[in-house]
């Protein structure tokens, strides 16, 4: 197998990487086109000084069941963590997407959109920044949900199996 198709992450670092703690690059849900979400995740994380990512749904008729992970990348723990945090993801507005909530122990949410029955998000978890992002940084950000909002839709990712573009 040659490395033709690996992404060399550290072009995307800055000055700050050295205050993350990688202790693992792991992939949870990454089949297929699912694949495509890494990217613009693993850019959220480090913009927020997270050390787990995922796009995440939630039932909008049952949303006690909490949240369930579609793709995660955990930059902590390896095998990947399976669960976001469904408390911040319960304060979203219906319809208001995109829309972010930042809390400091519970990290940082987008809203994505939703469909008829789960509503998608973004959420980062480990987040070390105390302030939510802003100026450049919220709008790099919001630029990165949109990458992850049109994979979702656009590329049908969000699409149940057995889906040709949601299969893994």
């Amino acid at each position: 197998m040659t490395d033709d198709h690996v992404i060399d992450i550290r072009r995307y670092l800055d000055s700050s990487a050295e205050l993350l703690d990688l202790r693992a690059f792991s992939v949870l849900g990454g089949g297929g086109n699912r694949s495509r979400l890494a990217l613009p995740i693993w850019r959220a994380i480090h913009l927020v000084g997270g050390d787990w990512g995922g796009i995440v749904s939630m039932s909008k008729l049952q949303p006690e069941q909490g949240a369930d992970p579609l793709f995660a990348l955990d930059l902590k723990e390896d095998p990947a963590r399976a669960a976001g945090s469904p408390e911040p993801l319960r304060v979203f507005p219906v319809g208001e997407a995109p829309s972010m909530t930042f809390g400091k122990g519970e990290g940082l949410a987008v809203l994505l959109g939703e469909d008829d029955e789960r509503r998608w998000f973004l959420q980062i978890l480990g987040v070390i920044k105390k302030v939510p992002p802003e100026g450049k940084d919220r709008e790099t950000l919001l630029f990165l949900s949109g990458e992850c909002a049109g994979l979702l839709f656009f590329r049908e990712l969000a699409t149940p199996l057995p889906s040709s573009s949601s299969a893994p």
